[in-house]
């Protein structure tokens, strides 16, 4: 096999999980969301599956130093390439993305409750349904910490949180 055609397949692969054979994103939708967010100066990162927890959120890379720093659109590139058992994008959270954070609702009626008390925040800020329920992403200009709440998550400094096009374990593609 070729060296080109190699990175084709590896791209465009489609490859079934064992656990619940949830179908992955290709690599190319991956590499193009991330590098979509890298230009708007995200720290961004991929995500992969530790099958032993059972996490599919797990950093597919060391991500410590991209806390400070965010990395160039070539190590953009490099995390996302020929990689495998990848299952998404992540920002991560606080100063080196420009102050953004993010609030994780872990059911549709905790966020329906918000969105009821804040109107004009549930219209105005970007929103991500996930495989269970819906993050809020916001800007501040005051830090913010990880805080877990009675109804989800306060996301923070310190932390990272999926984007869409990553897949939920249960096999739902985050979407905008």
């Amino acid at each position: 096999m070729t060296t080109k055609n190699h990175q084709a397949n590896t791209d465009d692969r489609t490859q079934k999980q064992s656990a619940g054979d949830i179908q992955l994103p290709r690599l190319s939708d991956l590499l193009e969301a991330a590098l979509d967010y890298h230009r708007r100066g995200w720290s961004i990162i991929p995500t992969t599956i530790n099958r032993a927890r059972g996490n599919w959120k797990k950093a597919a890379v060391p991500w410590k130093s991209f806390q400070i720093t965010p990395p160039t659109e070539s190590e953009v590139r490099g995390m996302f390439h020929c990689k495998r058992n990848l299952t998404g994008v992540a920002v991560v959270l606080g100063p080196v993305s420009g102050n953004l954070y993010a609030r994780d609702f872990d059911d549709l009626t905790a966020y329906a409750n918000w969105s009821t008390a804040h109107p004009d925040l549930a219209k105005a800020l970007p929103t991500v349904a996930t495989g269970r329920g819906i993050h809020i992403y916001f800007r501040s200009t005051k830090p913010v910490t990880t805080k877990e709440l009675d109804d989800g998550e306060l996301r923070g400094e310190g932390g990272y949180i999926v984007l869409p096009p990553s897949v939920h374990h249960t096999g739902t593609l985050y979407r905008w």
